[in-house]
């Protein structure tokens, strides 16, 4: 196990059982489930008396039932023990139901504490003391600590979420670095079973958790020769997708050609020429999961496909590869690379929905150079590190980075990074627009302060963020009509062309939204001590608290890379104050903040305490 344990029920009469919890009638057997509770006991600084508790899982009759336990330091005793819990399951009818985002119970009831059932006591408690981090482990894992120095406030923490996910990329060092979770003080307490490669564009096989999935699962994306993959014909060819359990093992996946052969058969010509598993993938209501593709404009057969989107043709996409460019991808051809979504069905993962952003929110040189620019400065061995146009080469018109699903109307909120802008798009098939098409970009609200004044000091809002990455919304309470929305603003536009003499920062951004006045109420673009050209977090936690994760920074030599950096995490108050700070010696793709390793992200309402909604909203 990685930093757990497997602690297996034996087989339960589960009639017996119910009988605990009075009349269940109407009710099946599923309805009853069980979940571990663990605590130390014996940790310097930590109280002993720390619960916590293991996502729910269902149980069979007759059958034993292995519960995963994760989220254990390493070389720690503990003590753990099980409950009872009868899951109430609404039916959608009922008045004010929501659909959760995860594919665990809506409401739990405890069972006793200390229920004797079938010769198994509730309060008996068993120890387990966990392993040491193994060596060739502790070589991926980058070295975390907490940065003290940037506090502004004598606020804690927030508690509701004392777990932190780095989705890894690289170490410091240059060496592949591993996703890997610690606590709020930097002590490891749980490891990707994927450790010896995390980066899926890399001659060496690699892969790269995402998004929480829900009870303890992830979104993974991994290339060829990967563990998920063993197939190395071609690195980019035999990427995959999956969802993995705690433990690593794939609950399902799909390789890039079986997801181009499900494309074929549903009659779609524009081929993937990779899947996009490491930008972000997301959950809907009714268990389907959307996914990133990246494709050309023009048709391919599959073999053509294969003659392209070799490894070193992605690499000389990026300008980083003493490699011919295809000549379709060169600027002014009628052919260029843009970024599909795929919703895949949670029973036989069949391809529901292609949505194709060509279609939908394609933009002409001429609006894009106005709005935007894309540069990047690689550095690679044997490269220069200077920076790369590759807009104007490659021709990567989206650069879609984030999905955030809305569980209020079913649409999805994106983030187009090539375009520097935000939309929401229509997916829960509204008949007042058509569907993919935008609801709106979030560009064309007008910009207040917290007294309503309009605000101009953006350039009308195309300064305000660039190159963004993980656009993500929550609901206000009493406020349909209103949303928060977070992203983490890389501000490559300001860095790059408007003040490239300056020192760079990148931003933290959180937005007032009204939907129906298309207006929103800037609550702050915190300026965060470091710049990444790419990659980044943002959240909202519980509490009303922020959480950001400043992505790839300039390394020590000063130049953007994917190698010798560092990432950041900030907890800022709800007035943009920073509240805690923590720093791995890695580039992570994604940071998230998390109540549990068993929890998904997504809150679908956040108490907001101190939102200035303007008088002239009520």
């Amino acid at each position: 196990m990685v930093l757990g344990c497997r602690y297996t029920l034996p087989p339960i009469d589960m009639a017996a059982l119910a009988t605990l919890y009075g009349d269940v009638s109407g009710e099946t057997t599923r309805d009853m489930c069980v979940r571990v509770l663990y605590s130390r006991t014996r940790h310097t600084g930590t109280p002993v008396d720390t619960v916590h508790r293991t996502t729910c899982v269902e149980m069979e009759d007759g059958r034993p039932t292995p519960v995963t336990v994760i989220g254990m330091e390493a070389d720690t005793e503990y003590q753990l023990s099980h409950e009872y819990v009868r899951v109430v399951r609404p039916q959608p009818a009922d008045e004010g139901y929501q659909f959760t985002l995860t594919t665990g119970p809506h409401y739990i009831e405890p069972s006793p504490s200390a229920a004797s059932v079938l010769g198994v006591q509730g309060g008996e408690r068993l120890t387990y003391t966990t392993r040491k981090i193994p060596k060739a482990v502790t070589k991926v894992l980058a070295k975390v600590e907490v940065d003290t120095s940037v506090s502004e406030t004598n606020v804690q923490a927030s508690a509701s979420e004392p777990y932190l996910m780095w989705c890894g990329i690289t170490q410091g060092t240059g060496k592949m670095a591993t996703s890997f979770a610690t606590d709020l003080n930097g002590n490891v307490v749980f490891y990707h079973p994927y450790y010896k490669g995390a980066f899926l564009f890399s001659t060496e096989p690699g892969s790269m958790i995402t998004r929480p999935a829900g009870r303890g699962n992830w979104f993974i994306g991994a290339s060829g020769g990967s563990s998920l993959n063993p197939d190395l014909t071609d690195a980019v060819q035999s990427q995959v997708f999956a969802e993995i359990d705690p433990e690593g093992v794939p609950l399902w996946s799909l390789t890039l050609w079986e997801l181009n052969d499900k494309l074929l058969e549903a009659g779609h010509n524009n081929l993937i020429a990779e899947v996009l598993g490491h930008h972000d993938s997301v959950r809907l209501a009714n268990g389907d999961t959307i996914l990133f593709g990246g494709y050309n404009t023009v048709d391919k057969s599959k073999a053509e496909y294969i003659e392209y989107y070799s490894m070193w043709n992605y690499l000389s996409l990026m300008g980083v590869a003493d490699h011919p460019v295809p000549l379709d991808y060169v600027k002014n051809t009628p052919t260029q690379h843009y970024d599909m979504m795929l919703q895949v069905s949670g029973t036989d993962h069949s391809i529901k929905q292609v949505w194709k952003a060509s279609e939908h929110i394609a933009m002409t040189y001429e609006e894009q150079d106005a709005y935007s620019f894309n540069v990047v400065a690689i550095d690679l061995p044997g490269m220069s590190g200077d920076p790369i146009y590759y807009g104007d080469v490659s021709g990567d018109r989206t650069h879609m980075n984030s999905i955030f699903y809305d569980p209020s109307d079913g649409d999805i909120l994106v983030s187009v990074r090539s375009q520097d802008r935000v939309y929401k798009l229509n997916w829960s098939g509204d008949d007042t627009l058509p569907w993919g098409d935008p609801v709106y970009n979030l560009r064309d609200f007008a910009l207040f302060d917290e007294d309503y004044t309009p605000i101009t000091t953006y350039d009308d809002n195309l300064s305000l963020f660039s190159h963004q990455h993980c656009a993500e919304m929550y609901a206000v309470e009493g406020h349909p009509e209103l949303k928060v929305i977070t992203l983490f603003d890389n501000s490559n536009k300001v860095a790059y062309l408007q003040r490239p003499d300056e020192e760079h920062h990148s931003n933290a951004l959180a937005v007032l939204v009204n939907e129906e006045k298309r207006e929103m109420v800037l609550l702050f673009r915190k300026a965060l001590l470091q710049y990444a050209f790419a990659v980044g977090t943002s959240q909202a936690l519980a509490n009303g608290n922020f959480h950001y994760h400043v992505g790839v920074q300039e390394n020590k030599r000063g130049k953007d890379s994917l190698f010798n950096t560092s990432s950041q995490v900030y907890e800022l108050s709800p007035e943009g104050d920073f509240i805690y700070s923590i720093k791995a010696e890695a580039a992570v793709y994604r940071a998230w903040r998390l109540t549990d390793l068993y929890a998904a992200v997504d809150y679908k309402e956040v108490d907001f305490q101190t939102l200035p909604i303007p008088q002239e909203w009520m």
